[in-house]
This record gives C-alpha cells, sequence and structure tokens, in this order.
C-alpha cells in the first residue's frame, strides 16, 4: 500500500440557513474564521501535576495512619479522604486518556481518512476515464487504468480496516435530509423547489465515527432554495 505524502485540501465549510430569505438574493454564508486548537499539552501537564499532588496527599494519610492512633470518627474521615483522592485519581487517569487519544490518535486517524478518500476520489476518476475512452484505448492501455482502479481500491478497503481495528468505522447519515450535527455541506446547488431545500443532492465522501464521537462528518451537497430574479 502506498500512502501520499501531499496534504489534503479540506473543503470548505458551508453552513446552511434553516430559513431561506424571499428576497432573490443567495443565503450568506458567514465565515467561521480560523479554528483556534485546544491547547491539549497544558491539560496534560496539569493532569500529571494533579496526580503528583495526589500521590503525595495518600503518602502523607498512610504516615499519620501508622503514627496516630484513630478514634471511629477519625477513622470515617480517613475513610473519606481515600475515597475522595481515589476519585480524583480517576478522573486524572481519564483526562490522560482523553488526551492521549485527541492529541495522539485524531491526528493519525484524519490522516488515514484523507488518504482513504484520496484512493475513492481516484479510483471514480479513473473508472470514468475508461469509460469515456475505451473505444480510443489498446487493451494494453485499458489493462493498466484497470490494475491501477484495483490497486487504489484495495489501499482504500487496507486503510478502512486499519481504521477498524483502532474502532474506527465509516458512516452514511441516514435520510434524505441534511443534518448539521452528523453532516458537513461542501457544496450548495441553487433550486426552485422549495420542497427540495436543505434536501441532499450528492453524498460525496462517508462520514468516520468512533464510537458515539464523529471524528470527521460525511461530505454532502445540498440543494438550496432560492427565489427567482424578477426583472
Amino acid at each position: 500500500m502506498t500512502i501520499e505524502s501531499e496534504h489534503q485540501t479540506e473543503p470548505t465549510n458551508v453552513v446552511i440557513a434553516d430559513d431561506v430569505e424571499s428576497s432573490g438574493s443567495e443565503p450568506t454564508i458567514p465565515d467561521p474564521g480560523p479554528e483556534t486548537p485546544p491547547d491539549f499539552g497544558r491539560l496534560d501537564d496539569l493532569a500529571t501535576k494533579l496526580s503528583e499532588q495526589i500521590a503525595t496527599l495518600e503518602r502523607s494519610i498512610e504516615q499519620l495512619s501508622d503514627h496516630q492512633p484513630e478514634s471511629e470518627t477519625q477513622g470515617k474521615e480517613r475513610g473519606l479522604e481515600r475515597k475522595l483522592l481515589s476519585d480524583l485519581q480517576s478522573e486524572c487517569t481519564a483526562l490522560r486518556e482523553r488526551f492521549h487519544e485527541r492529541e495522539v490518535l485524531w491526528p493519525i486517524f484524519r490522516s488515514l481518512i484523507g488518504v482513504a478518500d484520496r484512493c475513492r476520489e481516484q479510483t471514480a476518476q479513473l473508472k470514468a476515464t475508461l469509460r469515456r475512452q475505451r473505444q480510443s484505448l489498446s487493451v494494453e492501455e485499458c489493462l493498466v487504468l484497470r490494475s491501477v482502479v484495483d490497486g487504489r481500491h484495495a489501499d482504500e478497503i487496507e486503510i478502512n480496516a486499519l481504521l477498524a481495528t483502532l474502532g474506527v468505522a465509516s458512516y452514511r447519515q441516514e435520510g434524505d435530509r441534511f443534518t448539521a450535527a452528523s453532516q458537513k455541506c461542501v457544496k450548495r446547488i441553487p433550486t426552485r423547489d422549495r420542497q427540495h431545500h436543505q434536501r441532499i443532492a450528492e453524498r460525496i465522501q462517508p462520514g468516520y465515527r468512533r464510537e458515539a464521537t464523529i471524528v470527521r462528518p460525511e461530505y454532502v451537497s445540498v440543494y438550496v432554495h432560492t427565489q427567482p430574479t424578477h426583472q
């Protein structure tokens, strides 16, 4: 399997308005501006320091328990302190696991998904070329193109299988209406038919999710109702 090194260009994010103005102008697409990535490194440092402080407190409690006799009330208080520290330790562990997933695993997921997208696009383009130029191509040229198509398709299957071992699976949102929570509109198509407004025109790339968390939304093109311009 060959993984290409070029960067994938992220499609432009488009926001679909819930209502369409009755005027002849097209719906306005707001500029979301650059996204500011969260500082996961600082979160990891805080989780590490908190874990160290909790461990120090646990050692101090153990030393006090060894050297001082405890009454029944003090024993209950010590037990409550230990439970609170144990809960804090569990929360720190969960925080570190989330940091590892978001900071380490997710960039790998998105890179693999990008390669799978390119394999899928190139496979579709080569198949279209074969259909258009079949009559003008020699038998050898057709066999070469078919071999490339099969190879790119095999690469896509292998990448999706690798993602599946990491708990990431592709999906297609059910229904023919645009769903902002799980889909991303990368192209809008004007229509005069109100019934087609926000209806999916084409499914461009599948989405990917890890359990209930969306790693990459499904890419679609969507119909947007526009009023005819009156002269």
